[in-house]
């Protein structure tokens, strides 16, 4: 696998941390309709006489609603628990290299989804000797399919 193709697959973090926030923030919009739902009240249209319907029309829309709801989160959240699993690969391959300061980078850099600017200003590195253990991490890391 060639470098480029190695800094493809790590890149893959990114984009499964944004699509992760994304689910993230629209469970909380769940949770928040969830709760409008628990503060309606169901009219019973019904006068306790043997004529007319029995059933509460707006009862089982709410019903039908929450179970809509809830499987909607249910999805939403086997989604964040593939991708988390997917990240984790990641982790576990950038753990596999043995240089700690290049394994740091790269762990900062597809983990941690910082730019190269904060690396350098947290690890108190030159820019070239940034980019030189990331290269070396790079080069070093070994990602089967």
């Amino acid at each position: 696998m060639t470098v480029q193709e190695k800094k493809k697959y790590l890149s893959q973090a990114y984009l499964i941390e944004r699509h992760i926030e994304t689910l993230v923030a629209e469970n909380e919009k769940l949770e928040k309709l969830w709760g409008k739902c628990q503060k309606c009240t169901v009219s019973y249209e019904n006068d306790g006489t043997k004529s007319g319907s029995h059933s509460n029309s707006t009862e089982n829309a709410i019903i039908n609603y929450i179970d809509a709801v809830e499987e909607y989160r249910r999805t939403i959240n086997a989604e964040i628990d593939n991708l988390i699993k997917a990240k984790k690969k990641i982790k576990q391959i950038i753990e596999t290299v043995p240089n700690e300061n290049a394994r740091e980078i790269l762990h900062k850099r597809f983990v941690g989804c910082l730019d190269f600017n904060t690396i350098q200003q947290e690890m108190h590195y030159s820019r070239p000797r940034i980019y030189q253990l990331y290269n070396e991490g790079l080069s070093e890391i070994d990602i089967l399919d």
